[in-house]
């Protein structure tokens, strides 16, 4: 996480197929840098990696 990076929070610049965020024009004080799913590194400098590895898992009712 990069402590040292200001940003607001836009849908359009999302990974996310969801074209909307709760988060929508909030002012951020850190950004993600890396993410790793069972030990894969899957996000690195602002980008994905690689071919999606997780699942999708439906909400229970």
């Amino acid at each position: 996480m990069n402590t040292d990076v200001r940003w607001t929070v836009h849908a359009a610049d999302s990974e996310s197929t969801q074209e909307y965020t709760p988060f929508e024009g909030f002012d951020m004080t850190a950004k993600v840098t890396d993410t790793f799913v069972r030990g894969h590194h899957v996000y690195a400098d602002g980008k994905i990696t690689g071919d999606p590895i997780g699942r999708y898992l439906k909400r229970g009712r």
